[in-house]
């Protein structure tokens, strides 16, 4: 436990450091970011990778990087692109943490870089990804948080009109986990409308009714459609585990802890500053960011406690990660003081709930050569 906190804490006053030293470098645009940016997020891709265990996914991932004899193509297990890279680094005889540092760095730097033209939030991306404890769920689904990172760098060819670089973008994301499939008709929605989410009373309706089909669990009506579309999306090993009753998938009645009521809280606080961070932000992309994210509160309400249903979820959710920081940052901005304490009292409860729980959940950090 000692362990966990000092890496984490230590890797946060780090990178939060090099960040906000590169402000004072705002010429510097090496690969897009800035040389003590990049400096930040190549330690943090290195601890990362150096990481034992993380989540339920990391055994299946090791397993089979250790596994790789050949390249199998379009008969691999898993997608063509994440195959090919996969091979390339075993073929390489490299060890599996050069591996899972590649991901981490690539998922970072895509978050990064989808951003670049507002790194001012860079300080806030830093505290909200790790205070925040937003980084746990990018090594465990490698696959699928890799596609969302893509995707979050795609959103500049949505505001640039630029369909084909955006469908190229999508089928990359796509060649990595197929389930990125479903953010396809995201130019077309986005291209006609900017912004769907303004009014903040529409909004608290709507969560509210989300709200109230989880208490009556709605979503367990809908089991039968779900089994039949899951295997479109790469889905399927989690339905035929449903079938088979080894898994529950729809499962509704689960432990909603302090950690539930903490990101209740903080989703609603989100919400009630949408407007002031959007108007002071005045971004186009920033609009597509918290609608794509307010989708995602929905989706994670409708459907909490299903690992079938709120695996796609990622790709809308996950954008809690920039709401978070561009409203992080707008605080800090208007120098209120109990605003501002109350904005990273809400992110370190979270930290301090999912700490609490490390030995249950994915967060516990331990080095590969402790194993």
């Amino acid at each position: 436990m000692i362990q966990t906190l000092i890496t984490y804490l230590t890797l946060f006053i780090v990178m939060y450091a090099l960040v906000y030293l590169q402000k004072f470098y705002r010429n510097d645009k090496f690969l897009g970011i800035g040389k003590f940016s990049l400096l930040a997020l190549l330690i943090y891709s290195i601890i990362l990778g150096c990481r034992y265990n993380v989540g339920v996914d990391y055994a299946g991932y090791l397993g089979y990087y250790e596994q790789i004899t050949k390249f199998n193509g379009a008969n691999d297990r898993f997608e063509y692109l994440f195959a090919l890279i996969s091979w390339s680094f075993s073929d390489a005889n490299l060890h599996y943490s050069i591996y899972f540092t590649f991901w981490a760095f690539l998922q970072i730097y895509l978050l990064f870089l989808s951003v670049k033209n507002e790194r001012y939030i860079y300080p806030s991306l830093v505290f909200s990804l790790i205070i925040g404890c937003f980084f746990l769920t990018y090594m465990n689904g490698i696959r699928q948080m890799t596609s969302f990172c893509i995707l979050a760098y795609s959103l500049k060819y949505i505001i640039q009109e630029n369909w084909k670089k955006y469908i190229l973008a999508i089928i990359i994301a796509f060649l990595i986990h197929k389930s990125a499939i479903i953010v396809f008709p995201l130019y077309f929605i986005f291209n006609f409308k900017n912004e769907y989410f303004k009014s903040i009373k529409v909004q608290i309706v709507m969560l509210a009714i989300s709200l109230i089909l989880l208490i009556l669990n709605f979503n367990d009506k809908i089991l039968y459609i779900i089994e039949k579309i899951t295997s479109l999306i790469n889905y399927g090993k989690y339905a035929s585990a449903m079938r088979n009753g080894t898994l529950e998938i729809i499962a509704m009645k689960r432990e909603r802890g302090v950690g539930f009521f903490v990101i209740l809280i903080l989703n609603i606080y989100l919400i009630l500053m949408s407007r002031k961070v959007k108007k002071y932000v005045s971004n186009k992309k920033y609009n597509i960011m918290y609608d794509l994210y307010f989708i995602g509160v929905l989706w994670f309400y409708l459907f909490n406690g299903s690992l079938i249903l709120n695996r796609p979820n990622y790709y809308f959710y996950s954008f809690r990660l920039f709401v978070v920081s561009f409203t992080l940052f707008y605080v800090f901005k208007t120098k209120n003081i109990l605003l501002i304490s109350f904005n990273i009292f809400l992110v370190f409860m979270l930290f301090a709930a999912i700490m609490y729980r490390m030995e249950e959940n994915t967060s516990l950090f331990t080095f590969f050569w402790q194993n």
